[in-house]
């Protein structure tokens, strides 16, 4: 699996288990919720900082959300 593919099934599953829309994720990690919208439809990648900053407000450590499922 494309490491793009892991950042958004993961990004997805840790969004919905926080309840957090794409609105209000973007809101508390200081990002345009058309952003969270772009990297959830595979149409952009985010930088490092950006990742740092989503895993902040999902509670988990950055390579989480870069992890393949099986690594769980």
């Amino acid at each position: 699996m494309a490491i793009r593919a892991i950042f958004v099934e993961n990004l997805k599953r840790l969004r919905a288990q926080e309840k957090l829309s794409q609105e209000r994720l973007a809101l508390k990690a200081n990002l345009a919720r058309a952003y969270i919208g772009l990297l959830e439809r595979k149409k952009s990648s985010p930088t490092i900082d950006v990742v740092e900053r989503l895993a902040k407000v999902l509670k988990v450590k950055p390579y989480e959300l870069l992890r393949p499922p099986s690594d769980s």
